[in-house]
């Protein structure tokens, strides 16, 4: 596993409510194309901040990397 998900999951279990460090673990997760994972950290810093529109718009963005061509 990447170190930088490891460290950032590491980082979330310490601050569970920083919607933020959620994204930013989702980023990694992206790049490493782990989309369900990913959605699954963003629709958690959603329903933390749900008018985050970052979040909202990288959860549309991530959708749309899911579905098939």
């Amino acid at each position: 596993m990447d170190a930088t998900i490891t460290r950032l999951r590491h980082l979330t279990m310490l601050a569970p409510q920083d919607p933020d460090l959620r994204l930013q673990l989702a980023q990694k997760l992206i790049s490493a194309s782990r989309f369900e994972e990913a959605v699954k950290e963003i629709r958690a810093a959603i329903a933390m901040a749900p008018n985050h529109l970052e979040a909202r718009k990288l959860l549309k963005d991530t959708m749309a990397l899911q579905l098939p061509e």
